[in-house]
C-alpha cells in the first residue's frame, strides 16, 4: 500500500488543517491510517481544534487500534472504540472552550486499512473518495454552502458517519479537505489517486500537480489531501 500527501496553506494567515499519515507493522500485516481535520474558520482557534483531534487519533492508533488488530477484533468493536475516543475528544474541546470563553471545532475524516478492508469515520464537510474505473464519494456532507451543521468540539454531539468495506483489486483512496476538492472536478480527483499513479508516475507528483492546479484557480482556503493506493 503506497501513500502520499499534500498540505497547502493557501492565502490564509494560518493553516488550520491537520493531516495524519501513520503506518505500523503488526503480526497480521501492515495497518495504515490517514486523516484530515479542518479547523472551523468561523470560530476561534481552528488550528488548536484540528491539531488536538489529530493528536488524539494518533494516540488511539497506537494504544487502541493496533492491539485490537493483533487480537483480531471485529469491526463492531473497532467502531465502538473510535466513537468513544471522538466523543471524549469532543467533550474535552468543549471544556477547553468554556475555560477560554470561546467556541472552537473541527471536521474529521479518518480512514484506516487492515489487510483487504477499509474503515471510514467522518464528521463535517471534508471528503473521502474511492477510485477504480470511476470515482465514488464515500462521505456525506454535513453542511450546505458556507454553513456546517456538524463538527467535533462545537455544537451538539451526534454519532459520526461510519462505513467499511472490502477492497477488491487495484483501488485508490483520497481523503481531503474542502479547500482541496472544491477546486477540482471529479475527473481531476480521479487522476490524483488513480491506481495508474502508482504504476505510471509518482503519487507525490500527482498530488503536487493537483496542488498547482488549485493555486492557479486562486486557492484561498487551506488544502490538505492524503492518497492511498492498494
Amino acid at each position: 500500500m503506497k501513500t502520499a500527501y499534500l498540505w497547502e496553506q493557501g492565502e490564509c494567515a494560518v493553516n488550520q488543517d491537520s493531516l495524519i499519515l501513520q503506518q505500523a507493522e503488526t503480526r497480521t500485516g501492515t495497518v495504515t491510517m490517514v486523516a484530515v481535520c479542518d479547523g472551523i474558520g468561523g470560530l476561534k482557534e481552528g488550528e488548536t481544534a484540528s491539531g488536538y483531534v489529530a493528536e488524539m487519533l494518533i494516540v488511539w492508533f497506537y494504544k487502541e487500534l493496533i492491539p485490537m488488530v493483533e487480537k483480531h477484533r471485529n469491526q463492531r468493536i473497532l467502531y465502538k472504540s473510535i466513537v468513544k475516543m471522538l466523543y471524549e475528544t469532543d467533550e474535552k474541546l468543549k471544556e477547553y472552550g468554556k475555560k477560554k470563553k470561546i467556541r472552537l471545532g473541527t471536521t474529521v475524516t479518518v480512514m484506516f486499512f487492515i489487510k483487504k478492508h477499509f474503515y471510514l469515520m467522518h464528521v463535517g464537510d471534508s471528503r473521502a473518495y474511492k477510485i477504480k474505473r470511476r470515482v465514488k464519494i464515500l462521505t456525506r456532507t454535513d453542511g450546505k454552502g458556507r454553513f456546517l451543521y456538524r463538527c467535533i468540539g462545537a455544537g451538539k454531539w451526534e454519532r459520526p458517519q461510519w462505513k467499511h468495506g472490502k477492497i477488491w483489486g487495484k483501488t485508490g483512496f483520497l481523503v481531503c479537505t474542502d479547500g482541496f476538492y472544491k477546486k477540482l472536478s471529479l475527473e481531476e480527483i480521479a487522476v490524483v489517486a488513480s491506481p495508474k499513479c502508482k504504476e505510471e508516475t509518482s503519487m507525490e507528483k500527482c498530488l503536487k500537480e493537483a496542488g498547482e492546479q488549485i493555486k492557479r484557480r486562486k486557492m484561498q482556503d487551506n488544502a490538505s489531501a492524503v492518497s492511498v493506493i492498494q
